[in-house]
């Protein structure tokens, strides 16, 4: 009974403390006006609700935006519920890990009360959402009794960890080397043989339905958002500090707010090659620009990888 006492009063407290930023949020510019990516997200969600979303591959990762278009909910109050389940989550992992409720409720006040997390929580961005669902994988995993045969727990922590990946990319330089690592335990051992294809099949699955949505849009298979080459380039090249991205060109505009990562890479793209390209062209001149980088000066490439890992 103690026990339950103090998980009720962490979650009370949680749910009190979020509530309350978020109602002090909301009254803020931003919290009124998302500004760069929330706005972009925002935007993106208007045009797959009303059918006018651009005839053009991915810029930006389109999951998030698409439950924005779906659900008929503020983002606030999705972002407010992701938050709450991302602390429960986070109990019941440590729970499983350290076999202790003491764990579990430093673990929940860790997630449940952090500002910065909070604070992402409540912007339309996909951070919070695709943390849920990385969560949400875990989770299935921890719960998991028998890694001998198909389990649906297995199946539905492959799938959601792969719905993490296309809500956030970031998240798919973990469900590779997973999917990696199940398909050679799929091969290796018959033990394991069928919870291994279970994870692999279920985490490809997503992924490959989102490529088969772009070609049917345009003209390619593509999981990746094309804005990761730009990215790519701007985070390792010379003038990189290491701790944030550095816009290097102003832009003026009226009306619909624009991409100004993606409005720059465009205009340097046509500033150092004479023409616009096209979005795979593009692609590939950063990525080719970044690894000329790289092996022209790998001791200073060397010494940035250092800085960012100390920062």
């Amino acid at each position: 009974m103690r026990v339950s006492k103090s998980v009720f009063w962490l979650l009370l407290i949680v749910a009190t403390y979020s509530l309350g930023y978020a109602i002090w949020y909301w009254q803020t510019p931003l919290g009124q006006v998302p500004a760069l990516d929330g706005q972009e997200n925002l935007i993106i969600a208007e045009q797959i609700r009303v059918g006018a979303l651009p005839d053009e591959p991915f810029y930006r990762a389109m999951l998030y935006p698409t439950v924005l278009a779906i659900l008929p909910i503020h983002w606030m109050v999705l972002g407010l519920l992701c938050h709450f389940a991302n602390t429960l989550l986070a109990m019941t992992l440590s729970r499983r890990l350290w076999n202790h409720e003491a764990s579990a409720l430093i673990s929940g006040a860790l997630v449940g009360c952090n500002p910065v997390l909070l604070h992402f929580a409540l912007d339309p961005l996909d951070t919070t959402f695709a943390i849920t669902l990385f969560l949400s994988g875990l989770a299935f995993f921890a719960t998991t009794t028998d890694w001998t045969k198909v389990s649906i727990r297995i199946g539905l922590g492959g799938c959601a960890i792969a719905l993490a990946a296309l809500a956030r990319p970031h998240f798919l330089a973990i469900l590779l080397p997973f999917i990696l690592a199940a398909i050679v335990l799929g091969f290796a051992s018959s033990r394991f043989r069928s919870a291994g294809w279970t994870f692999a099949i279920t985490a490809i699955a997503p992924l490959a339905i989102l490529g088969g949505i772009q070609l049917t849009r345009g003209d390619s298979f593509r999981i990746l958002p094309t804005q990761g080459a730009y990215n790519l380039w701007v985070s390792n090249n010379a003038n990189a500090n290491g701790l944030y991205y550095s816009q290097t060109l102003s832009f003026h505009y009226v009306g619909e707010h624009k991409n100004p990562a993606k409005m720059e890479s465009e205009a340097l793209y046509l500033e150092e090659r004479g023409e616009e390209g096209t979005v795979d062209e593009r692609s590939a001149y950063w990525r080719n620009a970044t690894i000329d980088h790289i092996q022209s000066d790998p001791i200073a490439w060397i010494k940035l990888m250092t800085f960012k890992g100390y920062a």
